[in-house]
């Protein structure tokens, strides 16, 4: 059973937050907020638009209560956090206390142990806008977004920005977060006062940054993280996959396997071509799943194809589980999203410009008449037994 949120990233004309880009000043559009409770295949508006005369603008980052489905946080890409206590229905922000003009909310990670404890990382670097929104590292709330409080993972505002990718709290053992930005991972044992760089054994210097961020759901000490890439791909070079079994202290290089570049057939077959294969371009974008608990898994795309990987010995060996002709719905250059179903493995949802979704052995359009344009999702329970998302 599961329920999935995700954010819809557009670009707004907002006078206050939003994009400021000049690409920006000809759409209008603001960002929505969607949920599906039937497996992806309807999706339904849960806001938010403008509150107040202030636009939230694109959205990045989202996640739910685990205890109360209808508290819903989204981070935009420059106006902060919002949250909504009802739904969807009514949205406020939370991080304007925080006097930051420009904030991006590049993820947010929830406690699972005490749901008013939220960690917030900042800032975004988007590849296909070129141009980043730096961000003052990772902040902590007590008490479900009312008031921040600076961690020990800081950067000064506005002298040394930094980007902070993405934020995870250990789900057993709260003490534990683990954070990535640029090529660094960082580690706090005591709920964020303080952090450590962790040690990354074979980090290639084309990475541009850490994106990705998965804890095992077997082994509390196993971590999974990943990266994005910004060289040519080849048979020897793209993005990594690493592993951690210290909970976090240290991490090495797992090979994920070379890709061919496939002929799609009209009957959803593929056959290799002559071509050489490579490594995964772009990023490698990881997700865990109750349905298969000693698995995990991995998107990627060579440029025309994505991939979907699964290991079950935690990357040493991996299994191609599913290939999609990406000529057919475009891949953005930037972040994508990727979900395994919390009910059944085999079944998948990736969000980029467009979401797609496979059921059984078939690929869809999961949105359609919009720009869908995906930066982020949350799955959740839920007793109907279909997926649910944000």
């Amino acid at each position: 059973m599961g329920k999935f949120y995700s954010s819809k990233t557009l670009y707004p004309n907002a006078p206050v937050g939003g994009d400021f880009a000049n690409i920006d000043k000809f759409v209008t559009n603001t960002s929505l907020v969607c949920n599906t409770s039937v497996g992806g295949s309807i999706w339904n508006l849960v806001g938010p638009k403008s509150i107040n005369g202030q636009n939230m603008g694109r959205l990045i980052s989202v996640a739910v209560d685990p205890t109360n489905y209808d508290v819903i946080y989204a981070g935009s890409f420059t106006s902060g956090l919002w949250k909504s206590v009802d739904g969807g229905v009514n949205w406020y922000n939370v991080t304007d206390v925080l006097r930051i003009p420009i904030l991006g909310v590049t993820s947010l990670s929830i406690d699972n142990s005490n749901t008013n404890i939220i960690f917030i990382s900042t800032g975004y670097n988007d590849d296909w806008m070129n141009h980043a929104k730096f961000g003052t590292g990772v902040y902590k709330s007590l008490d479900g977004g009312l008031t921040w409080l600076p961690t020990g993972l800081s950067f000064p505002f506005p002298s040394s920005p930094e980007i902070v990718e993405v934020v995870k709290v250990h789900p057993t053992m709260p003490n534990i977060i683990i954070a990535a930005g640029g090529k660094n991972i960082y580690r706090s044992n005591d709920g964020g006062n303080s952090f450590s760089v962790s040690l990354i054994n074979g980090l290639s210097a084309d990475i541009v940054s850490i994106n990705d961020l998965e804890f095992s759901l077997v082994d509390p000490s196993i971590i999974y993280a990943s990266t994005n890439w910004n060289g040519s791909i080849s048979l020897s070079a793209g993005a990594q996959f690493f592993v951690s079994s210290d909970f976090g202290l240290s991490w090495n290089s797992q090979s994920i396997p070379n890709i061919n570049y496939l002929v799609y057939n009209p009957d959803g077959t593929f056959n290799l071509s002559p071509s050489l294969g490579s490594k995964a371009s772009g990023q490698i974008a990881i997700d865990v799943t109750p349905a298969e608990p000693n698995a995990v898994y991995i998107a990627y795309s060579n440029g025309k194809y994505q991939y979907v990987q699964k290991s079950l010995d935690n990357g040493i060996n991996w299994s191609q589980e599913n290939i999609v002709n990406s000529s057919n719905w475009t891949i953005a250059s930037g972040k994508f999203v990727f979900e395994v179903s919390n009910q059944n493995s085999s079944n998948y949802y990736i969000g980029s410009i467009k979401m797609r979704r496979k059921i059984g052995t078939a690929w869809s359009s999961s949105l359609t008449g919009i720009h869908d344009d995906m930066r982020g999702m949350s799955q959740m329970p839920t007793i109907t037994g279909n997926d649910f998302f944000v």
